[in-house]
């Protein structure tokens, strides 16, 4: 068995259909893999969501809270 990775835009309709489609005819199975510390990280720096500490005593409270 090949693995395949396939990269695919979640807002195409058409692309969504296809994958469906691959996955219903049981020719294909559909294996979602964790993601990595670094890879919930990184996408988080993407989205903004990340804590500027003004001080190391302000970084320990905000971990400790």
């Amino acid at each position: 068995m090949e693995t395949v990775t396939l990269t695919y835009n979640t807002n195409d309709i058409f692309a969504r259909k296809m994958l469906d489609a691959m996955l219903v005819s049981g020719a294909f199975s559909f294996e979602e893999k964790e993601k990595s510390e670094l890879q919930k990280s990184i996408d988080e720096a993407r989205k903004g969501q990340y804590f500027v500490a003004k001080n190391a005593k302000d970084a320990i409270s905000k971990c400790l809270a």
